[in-house]
């Protein structure tokens, strides 16, 4: 009776503590109140040929798809191009094929770049960081202006910067030793070798067009003109009216009125001038016969 009593109570402990974990379990999973969802969040990507994996939330807005990158997020670009719209404002555009993967602490996005070319154009408010296996390259924002720079990164080893707005502070990662590569420089570097630096104008490219934007179409209403727009239009001055005009009549053709034989008629061809008077006894006047 007694190992009985005892087995029921060890059975309603495991039950409760499995309970009591469940729990925790499932206040785990609720955020924080006042916790920031999109913290973490980098920006929305779209491309013609492009896979993610980890970290990302997918929305449907109008109707269409977007994918929302998170930190974390890995990112292959097959081939084509892809462009990333961050939350913070700005863009970065990829050439494939590429792959990277991205991260975002305290506000700054980091992007490690494995392969492919990016294209970044952000806010000197935006903290961004380029890093290689060797190299990690920085944007300098010019008197608070926009910062354009592009990074590219080949299979044999090849590193590319050109910095089309702005500098870009370009750093090894083992030595610590680096370089600024100013406004309008293109630059590449081998093996990630700051020694190995040269001008490489050309090598970098990659311009990903903007989104573009359908265009709002607006309906043209059409009214009668009022009397102000009529004397506006005409300067004051009354409009003119032109009479209707008719049709001129056609010219009739000159009539000879003359007597004949047999009968009286009229005729339009003959002048009298040409004609022979002649005396009829049956009417008892002159007839005109022609000759």
């Amino acid at each position: 009776m007694i190992r009985q009593t005892t087995t029921e109570m060890l059975r309603g402990i495991a039950r409760l503590g499995v309970w009591v974990a469940a729990l925790i379990l499932c206040l785990d999973a609720i955020p924080a109140q006042g916790e920031d969802k999109t913290a973490d969040a980098i920006g929305s990507i779209e491309g013609e040929a492009i896979s993610v994996e980890g970290p990302m939330t997918v929305e449907v807005i109008h109707g269409q798809v977007r994918t929302i990158l998170r930190s974390g997020s890995d990112v292959r670009v097959k081939s084509g191009q892809a462009r990333i719209d961050l939350v913070e404002g700005g863009y970065i555009g990829i050439c494939g094929p590429a792959h990277f993967s991205v991260l975002k602490a305290g506000g700054a996005i980091t992007l490690a770049l494995d392969s492919g070319t990016i294209h970044a154009q952000v806010g000197s408010e935006v903290s961004l960081n380029v890093y290689t296996a060797q190299i990690q390259a920085h944007p300098i924002s010019i008197g608070n202006g926009v910062e354009d720079v592009l990074v590219g990164l080949e299979s044999s080893g090849t590193m590319c910067v050109r910095a089309a707005k702005g500098a870009v502070r370009v750093e090894q990662q083992l030595t610590g030793q680096s370089v600024i590569v100013p406004q309008n420089g293109d630059i590449t570097l081998a093996n990630g070798q700051i020694e190995s630096l040269q001008n490489g104008p050309g090598h970098c490219a990659c311009d990903v067009p903007m989104a573009a934007k359908p265009a709002s179409s607006v309906a043209e209403v059409s009214q009668l003109a009022t009397k102000e727009d009529l004397r506006k239009k005409t300067d004051g001055k009354p409009v003119p009216i032109k009479p209707a005009t008719q049709a001129a009549d056609p010219p009739e053709e000159p009539v000879s009125r003359f007597s004949c034989l047999p009968c009286n008629t009229t005729q339009r061809t003959m002048s009298p001038r040409n004609l022979i008077p002649i005396w009829s006894f049956w009417s008892g006047a002159f007839a005109y016969v022609q000759p």
